[in-house]
């Protein structure tokens, strides 16, 4: 047996039972929180403005349903758990003089279960298919920009490689030729024998033109030209190159 400490006061009936009550009232609220909007107490079917959806109009809703629904109107009847006597009376306008006397018959609320659970679960799935759409698009995209990113820099990275290689494909200039190397040249040139009797020699204009370009070589002068000819006169050499 537990000891209650000394000034402590017993727990009244009232307070025990409300406690209870409280816990009670916890659970129904969480039950409530399971619960469909059809399935809880004082559901109303109503229309979109807010009013309580009519006989005429459920009927019409009810009929559409069964016409579009893969299921038999047998099937139907009974997934409502009414009785068929129940449904022909329901759907036979000129049963009642008074449309709203059919809400009296259980097919009304039946039906309006029905078509609100029908509704609900066709709004749950455009849902998760929107969902899995923009899943399906965010990857694309970002598939797709890694895609941009990883081709940007591999060609970031070619356009490198090929830039570098292209530098260093670019011939390096040859040294220039020296004097010495211009009179080296020449003498082993003029040391040339044995030329082939047979030979076509080149035309005055010919001539010149190479001359000229020999000329233009770094190293090359007139002068040096004039002695590997055999000392020629530079004003003769002149005189040569501005002939045509």
């Amino acid at each position: 047996m537990s000891l209650v400490p000394f000034g402590a006061s017993f727990p009244t009936a009232a307070a025990a039972a409300g406690g209870g009550a409280a816990a009670a009232a916890a659970a129904a609220a969480d039950d409530d929180d399971d619960l469909k909007p059809w399935e809880e107490d004082g559901w109303v079917p109503r229309t979109a403005s807010g009013k309580q959806k009519s006989p005429n109009v459920i009927r019409g809703e009810l009929q559409r349903h069964i016409d579009s629904s893969p299921l038999t109107q047998t099937a139907i009847i009974q997934k409502m758990g009414v009785n068929n006597n129940s449904f022909r009376r329901f759907m036979d306008p000129k049963t009642y003089k008074d449309q709203w006397s059919a809400c009296q018959n259980g097919t009304y609320w039946a039906a309006a279960r029905l078509l609100a659970e029908d509704k609900w679960t066709k709004d749950q799935e455009k849902k998760a298919s929107k969902g899995k759409k923009k899943a399906a698009t965010t990857t694309a995209t970002a598939t797709a920009t890694g895609k941009r990113k990883a081709d940007g820099e591999e060609n970031a990275g070619n356009a490198a490689v090929a830039a570098a290689a292209s530098a260093s494909a670019v011939a390096k200039p040859a040294a220039k030729r020296t004097k010495a190397d211009t009179v080296a040249l020449m003498a082993r040139i003029n040391a040339t024998q044995g030329a082939h009797t047979s030979i076509v020699y080149d035309s005055c204009p010919d001539l010149v033109k190479k001359m000229k370009d020999f000329l233009d070589e770094p190293g090359v002068t007139k002068s040096d030209l004039c002695t590997a000819l055999g000392a020629i006169n530079s004003n003769s050499l002149r005189t040569f190159l501005m002939g045509k």
